[in-house]
């Protein structure tokens, strides 16, 4: 009986332990996704502060801070999703990433916006050339990013298409804006 209460109480710490570590994870993983909307925030009103009398001195950075973005977002998809080789998150900690990945993309959207919005200026002051190659790593870390929580959150998949499906259309038209 002793050994029977010794392996419930190791099995006990072990579940509670490996609970843990989950809600870390999800923790992790939200605290990643807010990050990254946090700074896709930033980004979108730093560029949205260009303007004629300020593009001397800051219309070459947008591309530098287009660029930063993408490896900020590639710096949380290797930090975050991959440790560890993650197993999907259960149901009910699937949901929560979800609830936060939907209430990021429509800061992923304002922010491509602004950019989209700006288009004409660049154009205007010969900055389109240097803004493509950015705002295509940029795509590609969205879509890997989103990829990887999507892999995360099996149980919620159609959830969670349905938000990337919504973020991927703003994704298009901005390549497509700055590529035309």
């Amino acid at each position: 009986m002793k050994l029977c209460n010794s392996i419930l109480a190791i099995s006990g710490l072990a579940l509670t332990l490996f609970l843990g570590t989950v809600a870390q994870k999800t923790t992790d993983v939200i605290r990643s996704i807010d990050f990254v909307a946090s700074s896709s925030e930033t980004l979108g009103h730093e560029i949205g502060l260009v303007n004629d009398g300020n593009v001397a001195d800051n219309g070459k950075l947008m591309a530098q801070d287009i660029q930063t973005l993408a490896e900020l977002i590639l710096g949380q998809l290797e930090s975050v999703i991959y440790v560890d080789n993650p197993k999907p998150l259960s149901n009910n900690h699937a949901q929560l990433v979800v609830d936060a990945l939907q209430q990021s993309v429509p800061t992923e959207k304002t922010m491509l916006q602004t950019i989209i919005d700006k288009h004409a200026f660049a154009l205007q002051y010969l900055l389109v050339g240097g803004m493509v190659q950015p705002i295509r790593t940029l795509r590609a870390a969205l879509e890997a990013y989103f990829g990887a929580i999507i892999s995360l959150v099996p149980t919620q998949v159609p959830a969670a298409n349905a938000t990337f499906v919504d973020l991927e259309d703003y994704l298009e038209a901005i390549v497509q804006t700055y590529e035309s």
